[in-house]
């Protein structure tokens, strides 16, 4: 009788030990979020931000009394929630001089957000006073003002996100740009920018954009540019001339629906779609670019349409009224391709409301597509309150 010992080797088995069984190494336990107090008069836990900051480990919230608090904050690497409880109109943080006002440069991840907080200064002549670099960040219900640098919010090779924001009294010079990102994603929702002597108020580049309930208050120069990014843009006002420029017109794409452009529109070697816009004092400029325009007003312009470089430039279902020439660079277009020339009716154009009045020319005269039907299911009404991404909401 064999041993059992031997009984592989009769059996013509190898005798190899047996590899040892895999274990996965444990994993620390997530240490569970808590909350900080910050309290300039002492019923918090710390006085100031900055310290609450250093003790916070990512995933923390920092709740911040009513006060005016000195100094810059930077996150340090953690991505916290810091949220003030008062709100912007009682809770203040002012910038150390020559320094951003706020900082995420060190990796936060998209949990890092600064909300209802007023920031007061901060940039100088080599900073800005918002800096975010290999990040993500979301400023929400924060107003910005008193800035310095050359760009007020400056976010590079990053993920930000202003949600009811409001920046003014800014210190950025003519060649600057209020709002600016580049090799990243920049997102923007219901929000002012005042341009104030700034060339630029919202630039995006070689990243991508997403602008909805933007308005930007630019007229002395560009209300947006977008190069070499694809973007969207929706329910948004802009003053001052939005520019599209890309190196491929069959590439990035820009979509617009639910527009009011007041300085005008120019898309070089581009590729843009505008549907539900209107464009009041001037028009759109297209340069070796791809524009298809469905459902816009096009009112009071030297030009509505100039075209040139190649490329193609298609309107289709839009008003023209009151332009001294309605196409520069070739054929009228009213009359062709369901596009007309009659009074829209605006509420109170010079006012800023453009609603159609009832008997407007433009109502139920837009695109027939079911794409762009407005919100109450009727056929698309042209201009910014038509189709299903109207001014004032929709959706």
């Amino acid at each position: 009788m064999l041993s059992s010992a031997l009984l592989p080797l009769a059996l013509g088995l190898s005798c190899a030990p047996s590899s040892p069984q895999r274990t996965s190494p444990a994993l620390p336990s997530a240490a569970k979020a808590k909350t900080l107090t910050v309290d300039c008069a002492g019923a918090g836990e710390y006085l100031d931000i900055v310290s609450a900051i250093e003790a916070a480990d990512s995933g923390d919230t920092i709740e911040v009394a009513p006060c005016t608090y000195e100094g810059s904050v930077d996150f340090r690497g953690r991505e916290v929630h810091i949220v003030a409880t008062g709100g912007p109109e009682v809770t203040f943080i002012v910038a150390t001089p020559d320094l951003p006002v706020v900082e995420a440069h060190r990796g936060e991840g998209p949990n890092t957000i600064l909300e209802g907080f007023t920031l007061v200064g901060g940039g100088g002549a080599e900073t800005s006073a918002i800096e975010e670099q290999f990040s993500a960040l979301t400023l929400r219900d924060v107003v910005i003002t008193g800035s310095a640098g050359l760009a007020t919010v400056y976010a590079r090779s990053s993920m930000i996100r202003l949600e009811n924001v409001w920046i003014d009294d800014t210190n950025t010079p003519a060649e600057g740009v209020v709002v600016q990102g580049r090799r990243g994603a920049l997102v923007i929702k219901d929000s002012l920018v005042e341009c104030g002597a700034a060339g630029v108020g919202v630039q995006v580049e070689h990243g991508a954009a997403f602008f909805d309930g933007l308005t930007t208050n630019c007229p002395a120069g560009r209300g947006a540019e977008i190069f070499h990014a694809p973007g969207r843009i929706q329910r948004s006002v802009f003053s001052g001339l939005v520019h599209v420029e890309n190196e491929d017109r069959s590439a990035e794409t820009t979509v617009v629906e639910g527009a009011v452009f007041l300085g005008g529109v120019s898309v070089a070697v581009a590729s843009l779609e505008v549907h539900n816009a209107v464009f009041a004092g001037e028009g759109l400029t297209a340069t070796a670019a791809t524009v298809t325009v469905g459902g816009g007003i096009f009112t009071g312009a030297a030009c509505a349409l100039q075209s040139s470089g190649g490329g193609s430039l298609r309107v289709e279902y839009s008003d023209f009224y009151e332009n001294t020439t309605n196409n520069c660079s070739g054929a009228d277009p009213v009359g062709t391709s369901g596009n007309i020339d009659g009074n829209p009716l605006f509420t109170d154009l010079a006012g800023g409301d453009y609603r159609l009045q009832t008997g407007s020319s433009a109502i139920n005269t837009g695109p027939t597509s079911g794409t762009y039907t407005d919100v109450d299911g009727s056929r698309n009404d042209m201009g910014a309150w038509g189709g299903p991404f109207q001014l004032g909401g929709g959706w």
